[in-house]
Formats: structure tokens, sequence, C-alpha cells
């Protein structure tokens, strides 16, 4: 299955405008990471309403195995969060932001 995107932030640290950006640029780079075209890839981005305890941001690539290139998480985690920091610098953004890869073993119904 292709890979799903989810931004988890806090809006009181990160604006619209940085958020969409950031979605934007995901959506090239977690495509170039799984190896798969752009219409593949989808990324949803929501505001945490409560949080506690939490990182500012969280980025999940929620992927099946045949959208991990080899099978290699870490290489493909290695790729997003090398492009995400450049990304963030960039945008002269300096708070961290957690990433995971999440390979999912799923069924879905598309369109239904």
């Amino acid at each position: 299955m292709a890979p799903v995107v989810k931004i988890d932030y806090d809006s009181q640290k990160f604006d619209e405008e940085f958020i969409r950006a950031l979605s934007e640029e995901l959506h090239k780079i977690v495509a170039q990471a799984s190896g798969l075209p752009l219409e593949d890839v989808s990324v949803f981005a929501n505001s945490n309403q409560i949080t506690i305890n939490a990182a500012p941001m969280e980025i999940y690539v929620n992927a099946g195995s045949g959208a991990i290139p080899n099978g290699d998480k870490q290489t493909m985690l290695d790729t997003i969060t090398k492009e995400v920091k450049k990304f963030k610098q960039e945008k002269g953004m300096s708070i961290p932001v957690n990433i995971s890869i999440v390979e999912m073993a799923w069924k879905v119904g598309v369109g239904v």
C-alpha cells in the first residue's frame, strides 16, 4: 500500500503557512524515498486540540511493505530526515520534530 503521511502538530508552535509548505515538501520527499509517483502518496496534517507531554510535531509515514524500498525502514527514515532537516533550515525553523516510519499490514477498500 502506498504511503500515507500524517502530521500531528502543536498550532501554538507552528503556523499554518509553515505546515502547508512542510506538507507539500513531505509529499515530494516521501514519494522520492519510497520510489513511488506523487499521486501514490497522501499527506494529512492536523493540529492537536489537546496535548499532554507530547512533542511539538510528530510525522508518521504509514506504508505497506511494498512502499518501503528493499524493506529498509532505516534508509527510508534517513532519507526523509535529511530532507526535512534541510527544509527546516531553509525556513529558519529550529523546533524539533519526530519522524516515524510505520510498516503497515493492511487491507484497504478504496472508493467505497
